[in-house]
Order: C-alpha cells, then structure tokens, then sequence
C-alpha cells in the first residue's frame, strides 16, 4: 500500500520534532490522521513517540483515526454515602502492609517514627480497597 503524504518526510528541511514548533506538529497531525493513519505510523514519519503523538492530539481535542475510548462501568457506593463524615477518622486499630488481606481497608493513617507504615485495616466495601467511611473520604475531594 503507498501511501501519499501532504509532505515529504525526508525533505531537508523537515525540522526534527524536537525544534519543531508545536502549532506545526499539530497541524502534521491533523494532515496525517485525515489519512486514517494510526498513531504509531504517524510517530514514525514524524521520527517521534505514538505517545508525543496521543498526547499532542488529546490536548487539542483531536481524535486520531482507530482510536478508541475505554470506559469502565462506574462503581455503586452505596454503603459510603450513608456513612457520616464523623467517622472519616481511623475506626479500629491499624494495621502493617503485611497484615493486609483483600478484605482490609488500605487507606493509609499514618507513620509512627521508626515503625512501618499504618492502614485502617477495617472490612473493605464489596470491589474496594477501602471501608465504607475511606471510600466516601477519598470521593469527598
């Protein structure tokens, strides 16, 4: 398959992508994905990262052809909501790493000098690392 470019990629004077001004890089891009090409094919002519090339055409809004969106099903949190800001604080005696299983909560409470680092280590809420109270702390931000 031959694929013809807007440009050519070997012309002498192509900047590299490192002093190539970044409203250039951009529009290269948009020439290259109206092309239907990948990002990784698009780095390779641009003699850069399929990541520079994603990033590049994330920040602008730009979708590059073959792209698709990844998105996982939200978790219910259904136990935290109903549990009072009051007991956000550590609720039993912490735990060390060690001690943890996949049924603890792993929200870390702190170091004391010279010891292990600390976590709840209270029952986790069902497809969490974290009790009820840690769950609707760490969503609170």
């Amino acid at each position: 398959m031959t694929i013809h470019l807007p440009f050519s990629p070997s012309a002498p004077t192509l900047p590299s992508w490192a002093r190539m001004p970044h409203d250039e890089r951009l529009s290269r891009i948009k020439e290259l994905n109206d092309l239907d090409l990948s990002a990784a094919d698009i780095a390779s002519l641009l003699e850069t990262t399929p990541s520079a090339v994603r990033g590049i055409a994330f920040r602008a809004g730009l979708r590059l052809s073959g792209a698709t969106v990844v998105r996982r099903p939200a978790v219910e949190w259904d136990m935290a909501d109903e549990v009072a800001e009051e007991t956000w604080a550590p609720l039993g005696p912490s735990v060390r790493l060690v001690d943890l299983d996949e049924n603890t909560c792993r929200w870390p409470v702190g170091q004391e000098e010279g010891s292990a680092q600390q976590f709840c280590g209270c029952q986790s809420v069902k497809r969490s690392s974290y009790c009820a109270a840690h769950a609707k702390m760490g969503r609170a931000v």
